[in-house]
């Protein structure tokens, strides 16, 4: 796994932990929605350092952590009721 990749990863895992959207995320760290929807996607391998950082900060975290491989587990589901099973 390259560093792209683990960025991209960490990215999407924490900030579901976090319980933030995408939009929420960029609007913190000052990139665009569709910046970081290409990020998140692995649509842009090359990101500066300066931007990691912003983005650490907008989640909370530090650069070096989002760029550490198996750092952020992906969250549980949420359980409930599937909809296609409702018997109405």
């Amino acid at each position: 796994m390259n560093s792209s990749e683990i960025l991209r990863v960490n990215l999407r895992n924490l900030r579901l932990r976090r319980g933030f959207t995408q939009e929420m995320v960029a609007e913190r760290a000052g990139v665009t929605y569709r910046h970081y929807q290409d990020l998140e996607a692995g649509r842009r391998p090359g990101v500066q350092l300066a931007t990691v950082d912003r983005l650490a900060k907008a989640l909370g975290e530090t650069a070096s952590c989002l760029l550490e491989a198996g750092r952020y587990q992906a969250p549980e589901a949420k359980r409930g009721r599937n909809p296609r099973q409702i018997k109405r």
